[in-house]
């Protein structure tokens, strides 16, 4: 059995599209486990979670465009 070229090439789409997807979503369930420590670590105010949350939003409509 041959497998053409154009299969080929989906199947390639379709793993690079589900790395992208779980890369995305895995930074906001890190983030959350993480951030406790990283503040009582660093010793940053809680307000510090807006800077950190505006980050995480523009490096992942970013990375969705």
């Amino acid at each position: 059995m041959q497998v053409n070229r154009s299969s080929r090439t989906d199947l390639y789409t379709v793993i690079v599209a589900n790395i992208g997807f779980i890369g995305l979503g895995m930074t906001g369930g890190l983030l959350g486990l993480a951030w406790p420590t990283m503040r009582q670590e660093f010793q940053v105010p809680l307000d510090a979670t807006a800077i950190l949350l505006l980050g995480s939003t523009i490096g992942y409509l970013s990375a969705s465009f």
